[in-house]
């Protein structure tokens, strides 16, 4: 270490490994019918892995000042897998273009299961199943992308809408049975929302 730490100071290794990591500019992957585990066990402390010790990572070129820097990871889809026991997020996607989340399960992650991060956009997370994790779905700087017909069960938060997240981004159908948590999940809507009726009149 470059400084001195107390004794029980929890250390994260800043170049911990992903189980998948995909980067630069990448089109047309499919992972499909995989087990993934991260390792994580019972009374490991809960301490959030953000872009180290995903089950998977995608990251497109960005800057958060310039935005992205080259072509996005596009058409990434995952589909049928099981990913249980991260430290850090189930699905992690930065920068990436119409990706595909479909018919995962994903649970006890000390992160966020689905992550669509900066720059990602036009990308749909469908038919999943997400348990006890931090968060279930999160967007963070991302557009257009669509989350619909999944269910959460014993998540902290069900779906998060960071800053950033710009519209028009659409949650419908999505249910959350016996979430844990005293944060309120956010309600499903469309975007955009539907005109107020204007009431009829007699005439």
């Amino acid at each position: 270490l470059d400084f001195p730490a107390p004794a029980g100071t929890l250390i994260r290794d800043p170049d911990a490994a992903n189980i998948f990591e995909i980067r630069g500019p990448t089109s047309e992957v499919r992972i499909s019918k995989l087990t993934l585990d991260g390792g994580r066990v019972e009374g490991d402390p809960p301490v959030r892995g953000h872009v180290q010790l995903c089950g998977i990572l995608a990251q497109g070129p960005y800057s958060y000042e310039k935005g992205p820097t080259g072509p996005l990871i596009k058409n990434l889809h995952i589909e049928r897998c099981f990913i249980q026991n991260c430290h850090g997020r189930g699905i992690a996607l930065y920068a990436c273009e119409e990706a595909l989340i479909e018919n995962c399960t994903i649970r006890d992650t000390s992160d966020e299961a689905i992550d669509f991060d900066h720059f990602t956009t036009g990308s749909i997370a469908r038919h999943n199943h997400i348990a006890r994790s931090l968060v279930g779905v999160e967007l963070n700087d991302a557009s257009a992308c669509l989350i619909e017909q999944n269910d959460f069960l014993a998540c902290q938060t069900g779906i998060n809408l960071c800053a950033g997240a710009s519209s028009p981004v659409s949650m419908k159908r999505t249910s959350s049975p016996a979430i844990s948590s005293s944060r309120p999940v956010a309600t499903p809507f469309k975007w955009p929302p539907a005109p107020p009726k204007t009431p009829s009149r007699a005439m």
